[in-house]
């Protein structure tokens, strides 16, 4: 044993110790504090108040500056512009708008904060101005938009989703007789080609004001909601009737339609609303229908109660109540939580108040029990790291084994490898969020494996480097085979970053730890287990780790059956929320039917099973061609029944949450619904299980991917002197800590974005960097005609068409690899007709080439 064992075996021994200790245990807490007051001492009710460049702006509005309504007092109507520029500080004075104005609708963009029309002492306005504040200078930029609303308009309510500003019209005159249902949209960039508001389908409802709009996703897009509003009328002897609402409708923009969604539990108007986390809407205060039947004098302060909207299982529940409550308000997400500024508590009276919530999520109970099976998991995985690195004695067992692994153990290190926490975790997160419209791709791996076993595998069991892209080398070119190499690098760290990443969420939220401490912890251990064993501790970890994550997965739906008296039941909530919906037709590029989508799931298969490293690297740790065979059949196989089983724990998760409203945390990560439900709903040890198999998840990729990146790199990037013997071991492990440590690092930051499903991210990943890899091999491999530039040409023009593709947004995130393979294919195959190569390609470097030593 040399000293470098010695000290990660010890290493490994005390992290597997330290990173298990202590568990805190809170429920979720709904912290208010105040921020700096407006000035004035009085309030405002009616202001515009957003965000630009960091700074909150409040802006206009009015007050009774001098008494009460009641009292004979006069609304006073204000063009002051303030600007907050960071919690603690105090308000200044940063400008004027162009006319005294309120109540009209305020939406942060790029752009700046846009003001939409409003109200003032002598009418309503159309006007659009739009502020930008500048952090440099400290200086205010008060702009016109150059174009106006369709019609004068106050009490209104708009949202920015989809690059435009979505506005669901007011009121045209003081007359609330005078609202109309009229939905208009504009794209406030500057540089847009069309500068006018578009007449678009209104909701189907009655005319409102005083409705709270607000953005977020419902599992599928960001969708604006209209909730609740003031409606008038006339009753019989024609005096005018106001009544507060309880309906909320969702404007979905892809496809340009309206949905009622559930009805608020009481009737509210001039509430504010902001959106939380990736599928919570919060809905402070507001107008009840009773208030407005009583004189204004005798009217009581607006209800302080906050409700909570789940967009996902359409559920309201009450969660908290504010401080001080207002209408007329804006909630606006700034400084770390949701700020509140000023509003009206009640009919004439104002509040300089600037509140703001902070909602701190709950945190797990970890029990004794689970953590002892959670730590014999962990010590376990690490005796196995020792016991197998006592039988490497050179860079060639490091890297596969001595081509000793059975067929059997190598197709289950592959299923595993693919299988990781973005499936494991990912992907019943998108089935309880969607559908099951990406269930049926999962089967093109059964069309695919055929493709693989006859046309590939033969290439990558005669290299005779461990690498993969020595086949780009021997085909093309040096320059190819680092560029492939690089490829499968980039591709490799953005994986790992989502393989550390969601198991950590998941543990986090059960055991209490923070996610950076979970982040460090996985990333720490699999990188120390991964070092110590290499290829063969890689794929006897994965088989273990596979039996645990499935075990777990079928308990977890057991589970949920027993809970909801059995299949039927526990799927009848999701079939009725149209979750269980399989097929699609239509050809939408960003709303893609079933055809497109099972068309990119077959190109989406090249990627992984012809060019990564970490797969091929499996299929040359066998003994034979055959047994590289049988273990690609056995990973197809393992595929399709497991990936029905985890989109039927995401429907049966959909219809228990919508149960069981109470238990979903606000602000919380759709992808961590499933962690959420082992930490409410599993009995004392089997929580232990789970979070091993949370561990299985993650290590049984991240352990590829690091030992396939040591690989790639000793070979195609190192001196020969440096990756074969001893010195290209010592070389191994230190470049797999490497690994381990980006890796891990790269989990962190993306910790810091918020991003609805890592399912489709990895997906769009996989299509952006895999696809002009696949694209070189499929020309080297079928074509004697590809050359080295075509080649390159190819893999620009593929490259090229995806980033443009992603700058617009035109591209639904699963068919990334649809676009970019055959790209990369046909345009590189018509480049090298005109850019040929030198000579024909050596023999048994292309299908043509093997058919023919065949014959012969």
């Amino acid at each position: 044993m040399n000293r470098f064992q010695t000290q990660l075996r010890a290493l490994a021994l005390g992290a597997t110790t330290t990173c298990l200790l202590a568990v805190t245990a809170a429920s979720q807490q709904y912290l208010w504090d105040d921020l700096t007051p407006v000035p004035g001492g009085i309030g405002f009710g009616g202001m515009f108040v957003g965000t630009s460049n960091g700074a909150l702006i409040a802006a206009g509005g009015a007050n009774f500056k001098d008494a009460p309504p009641w009292l004979g007092g006069a609304k006073v109507w204000y063009d002051d512009v303030l600007v907050l520029e960071e919690p603690g500080r105090s308000w200044k004075r940063a400008g004027n708008l162009p006319e005294t104005r309120g109540y009209g609708a305020s939406v942060t963009t790029p752009f700046g904060l846009v003001l939409l029309g409003g109200d003032n002492a002598t009418a309503a306005t159309a006007k659009v101005t739009i502020l930008r504040w500048d952090p440099a200078t400290k200086e205010l930029g008060v702009h016109s938009a150059g174009v106006d609303l369709p019609r004068q308009s106050a009490y209104h309510a708009a949202g920015y989703v989809s690059g435009r500003i979505w506005l669901a019209s007011g009121r045209a005159s003081p007359d609330p007789l005078t609202a109309d249902a009229e939905f208009w949209s504009w794209d406030p960039d500057p540089a847009a080609d069309e500068r006018v508001w578009r007449q678009e389908p209104a909701w189907p409802g009655r005319p409102r004001t005083k409705s709270a709009a607000v953005v977020a996703n419902d599992g599928r897009e960001d969708c604006l909601y209209l909730i609740g509003g003031e409606a008038a009328s006339r009753d019989a002897e024609g005096a005018l009737v106001l009544e507060s609402l309880r309906e909320v409708w969702r404007f979905r923009p892809s496809t340009h339609s309206w949905t009622r969604v559930a009805d608020l539990p009481t009737p509210l108007a001039a509430a504010a609303a902001a959106a939380v986390g990736q599928s919570h809407v919060l809905v402070f205060s507001g107008a009840p229908d009773a208030n407005l039947q009583l004189p204004v004098d005798q009217r009581p302060e607006f209800p302080p109660a906050v409700l909570a909207y789940h967009t996902i299982t359409d559920r309201w529940l009450p969660v908290d109540e504010m401080p001080r409550s207002v209408v007329t308000s804006s909630a606006v997400s700034w400084a770390g939580g949701t700020v509140i500024t000023s509003g009206e508590v009640r009919p004439g009276v104002r509040t300089p108040r600037v509140q703001r919530l902070q909602v701190q999520p709950r945190q797990g109970v970890f029990g004794a029990l689970d953590l002892s099976v959670l730590v014999l998991y962990l010590f376990l995985l690490i005796g196995l790291g020792i016991r197998f690195s006592r039988h490497d004695r050179g860079a060639e067992d490091f890297f596969l084994a001595g081509q000793r692994i059975p067929g059997w153990a190598a197709g289950i290190s592959i299923y595993a490898t693919q299988l990781s926490a973005i499936t494991f975790f990912a992907m019943p997160a998108l089935a309880y969020s969607q559908d099951w419209l990406l269930l049926p791709p999962l089967v093109m791996i059964l069309v695919f494996a055929p493709l693989v076993g006859r046309y590939y595998l033969p290439f990558f069991r005669r290299l005779r480097s461990p690498s993969a892209y020595s086949y780009l080398e021997a085909r093309f070119h040096r320059g190819l085979r680092k560029f492939g190499s690089a490829s499968f690098l980039f591709f490799q760290v953005a994986r790992m970053a989502i393989v550390v990443y969601l198991p950590a969420l998941s543990l986090a939220a059960v055991t209490g730890f923070s996610l950076a401490a979970c982040i460090l912890a996985m990333g720490t251990l699999a990188t120390l287990y991964t070092v110590l064993g290499g290829m063969k501790a890689v794929v006897w970890t994965d088989v273990i780790q596979t039996f645990v994550l499935l075990g777990g997965l079928g308990f977890a739906v057991t589970l949920v059956m027993l809970d909801m008296g059995g299949l039927g039941p526990s799927l009848a909530a999701a079939q009725e929320a149209g979750r269980l919906q399989i097929w699609r037709p239509g050809f939408d590029l960003l709303v893609p039917g079933s055809v497109l989508l099972l068309l990119s799931g077959f190109f989406l298969q090249f990627p992984p099973y012809t060019t990564d490293q970490a797969v091929i690297q499996r299929y040359m740790s066998t003994r034979d061609e055959a047994s590289a065979r049988r273990a690609l059949w056995l990973n197809g196989l393992l595929c399709v029944p497991f990936g029905l089983l985890f989109f039927t724990l995401g429907a049966c998760l959909y219809s228990w949450f919508a149960a069981n409203p109470t238990v979903i945390e606000v602000g919380m990560k759709t992808d961590a619904i499933f962690p959420l439900f082992i930490a409410e709903r599993m009995p004392p040890g089997f929580a232990g299980l789970l979070i091993a198999g949370v561990f299985a998840a993650s290590m049984s990729s991240l352990d590829s991917s690091m030992h396939a990146i040591s690989t790639a790199v000793c070979n195609d990037w190192l001196p020969e002197r440096h990756s074969r013997g001893t010195r290209g071991l010592k070389s191994a492990r230190w470049l797999t800590l490497t690994a381990g440590t980006i890796g891990t690092g790269s989990a962190l930051l993306l910790s810091q974005l918020d991003v609805s499903s890592q399912f489709l991210l990895f997906s769009k990943i996989l299509g952006v960097l895999g696809s002009g890899l696949a694209g070189m091999f499929i020309l080297g491999i079928f074509t004697e005609r590809a050359s080295t530039a075509g080649t390159a040409v190819g893999v620009a023009c593929s490259t090229a068409l995806l980033l443009f593709l992603d700058s617009t947004g035109s591209v639904h995130d699963y068919l990334y690899a649809l676009f970019g393979i055959p790209t990369c294919v046909i345009s590189g195959y018509l480049a090298s007709l005109v850019l040929p190569a030198a000579a024909a390609p050596r023999q048994g470097l292309t299908w043509r080439s093997i058919r023919r030593e065949a014959r012969t």
